[in-house]
């Protein structure tokens, strides 16, 4: 038999299986149309869920630290009420100067009197940075960047921080924000005053002087749950 000839029955199908095979090859194609349609609806539902509010990390990161950030405002306004007996609500210097000796910093600006073991970590910002960062908001006030990245921004302060508003941040004597991924990193967007799924990094906290606790906004609560 020459070659051309046995070549042809390699490809041959069977008279005996061919209904059978082509009947498995459809069975297969309907299964993975199948398959790529539950993919589809489902690859939508993930992503929604990780990419709410933050574009710079996914939901869960967002709010794992969107935890972090208070929890760590609150260790040190604790630990400030447990050594020194008392917290200073005068200006927003001296509150920044309570963070400066409680939180892992590795960069302070607009602090005043830092303790001289913290003083090599202190700098400086001019203007081009400020537009470029989106913090016009806090020119002259305390900013503050932790190791991990998480900065904390101090943008009202009134003496004494007596007037707590968290359903409207307007109404409140001191603010913090908290930028998740650093000033430096984009998107450098706060959170509106209202429930909405904007795009952002930075999150608003009320300074509480009459209980020493560091609140987060109404609008944020589904982050502590």
């Amino acid at each position: 038999m020459s070659f051309p000839h046995k070549f042809k029955y390699i490809f041959k199908v069977s008279e005996k299986t061919k209904i059978s095979d082509i009947f498995q090859i459809f069975i297969i194609i309907i299964l993975l149309v199948f398959i790529i349609f539950l993919s589809i609806p489902f690859g939508i539902i993930i992503s929604s869920n990780f990419n709410h509010d933050c574009s710079p990390c996914g939901y869960l990161e967002c709010r794992a630290g969107f935890k972090k950030a208070l929890a760590a405002i609150n260790q040190s306004v604790s630990l400030e009420k447990e050594l020194n007996n008392k917290v200073s609500y005068e200006n927003a210097n001296d509150f920044g100067l309570i963070l400066t000796k409680r939180l892992n910093l590795i960069e302070i600006y607009n602090v005043k009197n830092v303790d001289i073991k913290e003083s090599d970590k202190i700098r400086t910002m001019n203007k081009k940075d400020i537009k470029k960062y989106n913090l016009s908001e806090y020119e002259g006030k305390p900013i503050l960047v932790q190791a991990d990245g998480i900065t904390y921004m101090i943008s009202k302060f009134e003496q004494g921080c007596k007037n707590v508003d968290l359903n409207n941040p307007d109404n409140c004597s001191c603010l913090i924000d908290a930028d998740l991924n650093g000033f430096n990193n984009k998107p450098n967007d706060k959170t509106g005053f209202t429930p909405k799924r904007n795009k952002n990094d930075r999150y608003t906290f009320v300074i509480d002087g009459n209980s020493n606790q560091i609140l987060p906004l109404k609008i944020y609560h589904n982050y502590m749950e």
